[in-house]
This record gives structure tokens, sequence and C-alpha cells, in this order.
């Protein structure tokens, strides 16, 4: 519940009592659970390397004890951890290890969860109608076994992918279905989430007072439910909407914002640097572009590269940045 809520040092602080409890009791399995469920709560926090080592640690407590369900969750967790870093063939790797033994151990949500894994890793690798494929498999799982959240997650994977493979209006079906469901529901994490999923079709259409709006909203559920994590994706979403509309004044709390929240995101050392470019220090975007490079991994683009290019162009000649 604390993740969820995204305060991440209570949750940090229960899961480490757990993990001395069952250590104490001698109750290894459900000590790689916790262990496990450290990693989780470290990765929110930006600490990544913890994370992945907290993780590793649980994977072989788990393979140790036989345990196939615990070794296929731990492969799940370690394929988000290395999407995180942007290191997006391992994290498909890791989802493809963990695809693998729920399919040998017959475990469906295993299935369903390795599934919109890969597809996750899909997505970003450009690979997007492969992408749409994997997550509406997942979906159709989950819908199956009666798990919303896990459907309503995958869901919106769906209409990214759509998005990614030019397929704006499938994207923004699946959108609007999503937010009405969530409002029917009266399921408020939900319908923040499909509000920002909105704002990214809109602003992904040239639509930033919309998307505004969207992101907005989002974030307003984000601060009545006192949900970090929520506001991170509105924040960031908001943020990058201003940057686009060359408001950066109203950008930068956001920004200042964001590296609180998501300390470690490439993503977020992009925004800073479009920022400090757009205020005229392209000292500062250099570095923040830089600081972007070295946590992107292999979601650092062309288009990156040139943007890092432009600033460092600017930077030894300030007489162009005055023109």
């Amino acid at each position: 519940v604390l993740i969820q809520q995204g305060r991440f040092d209570e949750a940090e602080r229960y899961s480490r009592d757990a993990i001395a409890n069952f250590r104490l009791t001698g109750n290894r399995l459900y000590e790689a659970s916790a262990l496990s469920r450290l990693s989780t709560v470290l990765s929110h926090q930006g600490r990544l390397d913890e994370a992945e080592e907290t993780q590793q640690l649980a994977l072989a407590m788990r393979s140790e004890l036989g345990s196939d369900v615990g070794r296929m969750s731990s492969f799940v967790n370690l394929a988000a951890l290395a999407a995180e870093r942007g290191n997006l063939t391992r994290a498909r790797q890791y989802a493809e290890q963990g695809h693998d033994i729920a399919i040998d151990i017959e475990d469906r949500l295993g299935i369903a969860m390795s599934l919109a894994a890969i597809a996750d890793a899909d997505r970003r690798l450009g690979a997007a109608a492969a992408a749409v494929e994997g997550f509406s498999a997942a979906a159709a799982i989950y819908a199956d076994l009666g798990d919303m959240a896990g459907e309503f997650a995958a869901l919106r994977g769906v209409a990214r992918s759509r998005l990614a493979a030019g397929d704006p209006d499938g994207a923004r079906a699946v959108a609007d279905e999503l937010l009405a469901i969530a409002v029917e529901r009266n399921r408020r994490h939900d319908e923040a989430r499909a509000l920002a999923l909105l704002g990214d079709i809109q602003a992904a259409g040239r639509r930033p007072d919309d998307a505004i709006e969207s992101y907005g909203r989002a974030r307003a559920i984000a601060a009545e439910l006192d949900d970090r994590g929520l506001e991170a994706e509105a924040v960031e979403g908001l943020a990058r909407a201003y940057l686009e509309f060359a408001q950066p004044v109203d950008a930068e709390p956001l920004v200042m914002r964001l590296a609180e929240l998501r300390p470690a995101s490439a993503d977020a050392a992009r925004l800073a640097a479009q920022l400090a470019f757009l205020e005229g220090d392209v000292v500062r975007a250099v570095a923040e572009m830089e600081r972007a490079r070295e946590g992107a991994g292999e979601t650092w683009s062309q288009e990156d590269a040139a943007r890092l290019a432009q600033y460092r162009n600017m930077g030894s000649d300030p007489g162009k940045l005055m023109k």
C-alpha cells in the first residue's frame, strides 16, 4: 500500500523490519519475498544499484530454495530494473527467462507479468507492433484472472504502443475507455493514470493546451491521494508540455520537483537540459544532457545526440545563442 501511495521511506522501513523478522525466525522464503519488495522500494527511490543487488540476492535465495514462482518474479523485477537503466536488451532477456519459467510451471499470472515486461522492452526498442500484441495478450490473461489492476496496466501499455506505432486514434480509444471505467468505478489512482496517458496522446498530437489540462487533472488527483508516484508521472508530462510550448517560467518548478521525485531518471535530466537551454544557461544544459546520456542506456537516441551537439556548439560560441 505504501509503495502504491509513493511513501517510499516508510515502505523501506517496513520492508527492512520484515526482512529482519523473517531472518530471525528462519523463514528464508518469506525473507526472499521481503528482499524482492525492498528492491522495488529502492528502485522507486532511484537507488538502482542497491535495488539490483537486493533483487539478485532474492533471486539467489529463491533458486537455492527451489522456488520457481519466486525465481519468475525476480526475473520480471530485474527486467523492470534493467529497463529503468535503459538496458532494454537485458530487460527483455530477463523477462524472457521469467516467461519460460511461468510457462513451465503453468503460472498464468506469471505469464501475464512476463508478457507485459517483454512488451514494454519491445515498445522502448522500437518494435511497437510486437508490443501491441504482447500487451494485448497480457491484458486478456489478466482479464480472465479478474486482475483489474494488471489488466488496466497492460491496456495502458497497449495504448502507448499503438501511439508509438503511429495509431493515435487507436491509442485515444483505449485511453478514453480506461478513463471512463476508472471514473465509473471511482478508482482514483486509475483515473489519474488514464489522464496522464491521455495527456501523452494529446502532447504527441501537438495539442499542448489539452495535454496541460489532462496532466493538471492527474496531478490534482495525485495531490489528493498523496501519491508521489502518480505525481511524478503528471509532473513529468506537465514539464514536457510547457517546455514544448516554450514556457520555461511555468516549467521550472516542475522540472525541479521531478528531480526530487525521480533523481535517477534520464528523462528528468533531459527536461532539465531543455529548461537550462531555454533559460540561456548552455553550460548547465550540456551538463544535464551528459547526465542524461549516462543514465539513458539504449534509450539514448539520435535526437538526443543531436541536441547535445547543439548545446555544445552553442557553448563553444556564445554569440550563436544571442542570435
